[in-house]
């Protein structure tokens, strides 16, 4: 079962429930949803991340976290995410 909880912001969880990402997003108003993940879930889940996205007629965009939070990755991934 997928639930839908209210913190700051929304958070669903529960079988499927990438699957249906796409749909969520367009339920948010959203556009230009860029997905930041890790090389593990990059690797993992980015071929059904990026097939929900796609089948709500999103363009599948992706960066890699690079694994550190430092101030030149975060600079880094900003200019990076400026092109989508």
């Amino acid at each position: 079962m997928v639930r839908t909880m209210g913190f700051p912001g929304r958070y669903e969880q529960g079988p499927g429930a990438l699957k249906q990402l796409g749909r969520i997003l367009s339920d948010m108003g959203q556009s230009r949803p860029l997905v930041l993940c890790d090389e593990f879930v990059s690797r993992h889940l980015w071929p059904e991340v990026g097939k929900a996205l796609s089948e709500h007629g999103f363009e599948a965009n992706s960066i890699v976290f690079p694994g550190e939070c430092t101030k030149a990755a975060i600079a880094s991934l900003c200019e990076r995410s400026a092109d989508y």
